[in-house]
């Protein structure tokens, strides 16, 4: 949820600058989009992490106890 908050207090910072000089305006819209991408994917991340599933048990698993499942 930060990186929510730092986002749009960054983007209102741009937008009120490009209200102020209408010229940084044009410099500033390829600005949002990239913050805009990076929330997005740290995001996406963080919920990836934090739902776990497959990948997660296979990472986190026992594995010397899987491997001799076979030798007893």
């Amino acid at each position: 949820m930060i990186i929510w908050v730092v986002a749009v207090v960054l983007i209102g910072g741009l937008y009120k600058i490009g209200n102020i000089q209408p010229a940084l305006t044009a410099l500033f819209k390829p600005v949002y989009f990239v913050v805009l991408a990076a929330v997005l994917l740290v995001t996406w991340r963080w919920f990836r992490t934090r739902a776990g599933g497959k990948q997660h048990e296979r990472r986190h698993g026992d594995r010397r106890r899987s491997d001799r499942r076979g030798e007893e």
